[in-house]
């Protein structure tokens, strides 16, 4: 392949990749896939079959064009329609030089638009995808500086070669020139007459240009510049403000999840694999991970007040301000800061990344506590236990917003089923949690009155009561859970829970949920209807669990006296003298299979590489405040005589290094599998050419795959061919007085000893025979395929010729030589 082939590829790789980069940034696709087709297409049409290109006139044109509609999107307020005006005027400027002419100065222009696409591109977008790509362009960039420098030297030598054979051709020597005196020899001085072929081609150049150590030393300069950036980048100090771009992140409105439930909305609810937040678990005294077993569920909004009115269904908190006023003393506030944990060994912490969310309220498994970790914002409501961010979503930076609260509620990896009560809320005289309109629901009352009754009649326990109307929703073909509720047939005129009951007992965890709730409170069992995320996929690398937006659930908790809840505990399990919370799921589908949790496919493990470095990515690249690089660089180096803080770095070390080791066993897993079909595909291959037998014109050779080139067992390399005639040729030369001076090649010495014959016999032809001898002598030498017997034969007789004309030559008379 040509060298400016090569050139033309890298430049158009190099602009498609830029152009990647700034439709990842606009987040549309439309221009940078014209800068595709553009950089292909001129590649094919323009540089390899020359069918059409753009004039000078017409590209200046084009190009005026490109600016003056740029420009006119330029001048707006908003800043990132600044940013695309300019995207898009890089673009246009780049389809204009794809389709012109090319010659070094329109390659390097075209190299200096797709790093001004990627500059812009990096003011838009800098997520995990972003980078991925940009490190293949900084690769690419590379490999393409290097082909332009080499084909910039090519050129120069094919300009320095030109002029040399014009020179030559209009009847010129090297005398001629400035110095010439010198190239004659002046006083005393050998002549030096010109060379004919210049010494080095264009295309060997680029040979020895790509295969020695200029590629080496490209990639050591490059390699050296990245670590010295990457030390640079985390060791320079920042400010808090740096990373804080409000046009970069919008806030997200979670499907599925709100502070208020509506349950006559009949259109369809569409998963969305979106993220929420990434929690991760680890014991609160030693801070290593701790692993979590089932589908843990993150407590968020709690709905206590039920109404249907006016056709419609809602679930919301109720207005408790004439409750604090009735039973909360004035000096307790409704929102408080988190009590400090208990004296409990059991004590876990919940670091969580939540996203830039539009709802105030925060995640967690129930009962938290306050950690070092713990940001100031972060409360409690003291009437419903609820967690959230005292600062807004539209005060909070735009960026993810970082908590960590410590819980009671796991013992073993398991998530405990009664979440006890905090000992200074009083929220336990809400009479909403009792609220139930036996006129409106009656289906569902005397369902519940079946039940208990039957539990009742055999001495069971409140929580045995609330397990068995529980088990109602999860009797086989007894409900149907679906998010299709545009096809569920509604009785307006019902109640939306009755409606379900009674009727067609289609719908979400919401339907569900609902219903339990109304017939533990026919029952007087005080119950609430809980809102958050169950679950969440794990990441084995990272240990954390990645919650997504389909991840959004709703479930019950019923109160339990203090003795039930006891009773329900296990015996290390930290409770509370005012009794707990019962959790319960009635959506079918919700039984835990903890086998299948652990196993874990390798596209499973795929996934969880990618999405750990994105996480890393997002949490130690474009999160890197101030306060983080304290924390995770300087305060540590700050700390290195502390033995503690050297063992808890040295555990978390541990841990990652058996992570790794636990990945590496699954990839090389995944490896022997590959290689195993590949090798059984090779041994059905040879199988099949061997029951086929040797095919005519290919050489035999031990490995059936490997065709012609390749030498069978007893055949043997062919011999180096002799060059025994050109010490001859010298030896004969030498009669003339010519013997090959220190740097002269053996064209030179043909083309001088051409001269001498041509004076000493003019009337014959033996002055072409030292260049075609020499010709030869190169063949011989460096050509690749056997000399010929017939060329042996001809070289023999030109040198017989040769040595019979020197010996009747006068080697004293004056030459002009």
């Amino acid at each position: 392949m040509k060298l400016e082939r090569i050139v033309q590829i890298h430049v158009a790789a190099l602009a498609i990749l830029g152009a990647v980069l700034l439709g990842m940034g606009q987040r549309s696709s439309l221009l940078p896939l014209l800068a595709v087709f553009a950089a292909i297409t001129s590649v094919i049409f323009t540089d390899m079959l020359h069918w059409f290109h753009l004039n000078r006139f017409v590209a200046n044109v084009a190009a005026l064009l490109a600016l003056f509609f740029s420009l006119n999107e330029f001048f707006q307020a908003d800043m990132r329609a600044q940013l695309l005006a300019i995207a898009n005027l890089l673009i246009y400027l780049q389809i204009v030089l794809f389709y012109q002419r090319k010659n070094p100065r329109l390659y390097w222009q075209l190299t200096v638009l797709s790093l001004l696409q990627v500059v812009v591109s990096a003011a838009l977008n800098v997520g995990f995808e972003f980078g991925l790509v940009l490190m293949l362009y900084a690769v690419t960039a590379f490999s393409t500086l290097a082909v332009l420098h080499v084909h910039r030297e090519s050129l120069r030598v094919l300009e320095f070669t030109r002029r040399g054979r014009a020179f030559l051709l209009d009847g010129g020597s090297l005398s001629d020139r400035p110095g010439g005196e010198l190239a004659r020899g002046g006083k005393g001085g050998l002549r030096r007459d010109p060379i004919i072929r210049p010494l080095l081609s264009p295309t060997r150049l680029g040979r020895q240009a790509l295969g020695s150590g200029l590629l080496k030393q490209i990639a050591a300069i490059g390699g050296s510049a990245l670590v010295f950036a990457f030390v640079l980048f985390f060791a320079a100090p920042r400010l808090d403000s740096s990373t804080r771009r409000n046009y970069q992140v919008r806030l997200t409105r979670v499907v599925g999840f709100s502070s208020q439930v509506t349950l006559n909305d009949l259109q369809s609810i569409l998963e969305s694999t979106e993220t929420v937040m990434r929690v991760s678990f680890r014991d609160a005294i030693s801070g290593e991970p701790y692993r979590v077993y089932g589908e843990p569920y993150f407590r968020g909004s709690l709905l206590t007040e039920y109404r249907f009115e006016d056709g419609k269904a809602h679930w919301r908190q109720p207005s408790n301000a004439g409750l604090e006023a009735l039973f909360v003393s004035p000096i307790v506030r409704s929102y408080r800061l988190l009590d400090d944990p208990p004296a409990y060994r059991g004590l876990v912490r919940q670091d969580v990344i939540l996203q830039p969310l539009s709802e105030q309220v925060l995640f967690a498994i129930f009962p938290v506590f306050a950690s070092p970790q713990t940001p100031d914002d972060v409360r409690i409501h003291t009437h419903t236990e609820q967690l959230f961010c005292q600062t807004g979503p539209e005060e909070r930076s735009r960026m993810e917003y970082r908590y960590a609260v410590v819980t009671t509620g796991l013992l073993g990896g398991v998530q405990l089923d009664v979440t006890p009560l905090s000992g200074r809320v009083t929220h336990l005289m809400d009479p909403a949690l009792l609220e139930f309109d036996a006129a409106e629901l009656p289906t569902v009352k005397k369902i519940a009155d079946e039940i208990a009754a039957r539990r009742r009649a055999a001495n069971s326990s409140r929580a045995d009561v609330a397990r068995a109307i529980r088990d109602h929703f999860l009797r086989p073909d007894a409900y149907n859970y679906t998010l299709e509720l545009s096809r569920v047939r509604r009785h307006r005129d019902l109640d939306p829970i009755e409606d379900f009951v009674a009727n067609h007992r289609s719908g979400h965890c919401q339907y569900f949920a609902s219903a339990l709730v109304m017939m533990l409170r026919s029952q007087g069992i005080p119950a609430r209807m809980v809102v958050g995320f169950r679950g969440g996929e794990y990441n084995a690398l990272g240990d954390y669990y990645q919650v997504l937006q389909r991840h959004a659930h709703a479930w019950v908790e019923a109160y339990l006296p203090a003795d039930e809840a006891r009773a329900e505990s296990p015996p290390d399990a930290h409770l509370s003298p005012l009794g707990g919370w019962l959790r319960l799921d009635p959506t079918p589908g919700s039984d835990i299979d903890r086998a299948r949790q652990l196993q874990q496919s390798w596209m499973d493990t795929v996934d969880d590489v990618l999405d750990y470095a994105s996480t890393v990515w997002t949490e130690y690249i474009l999160g890197l405040t101030a306060k983080r690089q304290r924390e995770a660089i300087y305060e540590p180096v700050a700390n290195r005589t502390d033995p503690e803080t050297w063992s808890a770095t040295l555990a978390r070390l541990r841990g990652i290094r058996q992570r790794l080791l636990h990945w590496v066993q699954r990839v090389s897993m995944l490896l022997g599998i590959v290689l195993a079909i590949v090798f059984s595909a090779g041994l059905a291959l040879s199988w099949r050419r061997w029951r086929q037998g040797p095919q005519p014109g290919v050489v035999p050779s031990r490995w059936p795959w490997l065709r012609n080139g390749v030498l069978s067992a007893g055949q043997r390399s062919p011999p180096v061919p002799t060059v025994q005639f050109y010490r001859r040729l010298e030896k004969a030369l030498s009669l003339l007085g010519l013997t090959r001076g220190l740097g002269q090649t053996p064209r030179e010495l043909a083309f001088q000893a051409g001269r001498r014959l041509a004076a000493l016999l003019p009337q014959t032809a033996v002055a072409e025979l030292p260049a075609s001898i020499v010709e030869a002598f190169y063949c011989a030498r460096f050509g690749s395929a056997k000399f010929p017997e017939e060329s042996v034969r001809a070289v023999e007789a030109q040198l017989i010729q040769l040595e019979q004309a020197v010996q009747q030559c006068d080697c004293t008379s004056p030459t002009t030589g």
